[in-house]
């Protein structure tokens, strides 16, 4: 944790995540003044920290203690973060030091594909998520029959719906056509952003009563 003290307030840096900070702090300042006061932090992940340029959340409500909580959500994971506090009281700006943090990583494990005639499930596991995260930080399945387009991050996608408190988590390719080689790979994404694993391949079965003698499983790891 880091603990910052200036001026009116007091900011402690609580929980981080792959993409939630949260911060804890402190008002010190007269009663009548609580309405006329607010705590911003202001973050970025640029090398250089440019207040002027940086997002901001702002604590506008204080307990009976005037304490407060400030959470930033949606962050990238495995990112370094530099932010600033700011006490606002009547319009008195004090500025904190700048500091920094890390969010946690995100990463996946190997796929093991189960192919049958008309489907293949896919299942693995994924480290770093936080229950937080999990509103933010999507993993899901790339796939696609035609060759070179997993590759470069073309097909179809489709996200797991639910992830178990361990990480664990499956998720059904249908509609496949029999005897169909597909090539496939596991993605992290959060906003309009993704990360591959590593490409790998299947092939469906040739009739719906076909026993399926080995489990193809794959590495899909960060890139």
């Amino acid at each position: 944790e880091e603990n910052e003290d200036k001026g009116p307030a007091t900011l402690t840096l609580g929980k981080v995540t792959a993409a939630t900070a949260t911060f804890t702090g402190h008002l010190n300042v007269a009663a009548s003044d609580l309405s006329f006061s607010q705590v911003t932090v202001y973050y970025s992940d640029a090398e250089t920290f440019n207040m002027n340029a940086a997002e901001s959340v702002s604590a506008t409500s204080f307990d009976n203690q005037q304490n407060f909580t400030i959470t930033l959500t949606n962050l990238k994971y495995g990112t370094k973060y530099n932010y600033c506090m700011v006490a606002e009281v009547k319009s008195e700006k004090t500025y904190g030091d700048v500091l920094d943090f890390t969010t946690g990583d995100v990463t996946l494990s190997e796929l093991s594909v189960v192919p049958s005639s008309f489907k293949a499930e896919v299942s693995g596991s994924v480290t770093g998520l936080s229950d937080e995260d999990k509103e933010y930080i999507k993993v899901g399945v790339l796939y696609s029959s035609e060759s070179g387009k997993v590759e470069n991050g073309e097909g179809k996608k489709i996200e797991a719906t639910e992830i178990s408190a361990e990480g664990v988590f499956s998720i059904l390719l249908s509609d496949l056509p029999l005897e169909t080689k597909y090539y496939y790979c596991g993605y992290v994404h959060q906003g309009g952003s993704y990360t591959y694993g590593t490409p790998a391949e299947f092939t469906t079965l040739k009739h719906p009563y076909d026993i399926q003698h080995d489990l193809n499983v794959s590495a899909a790891k960060d890139m």
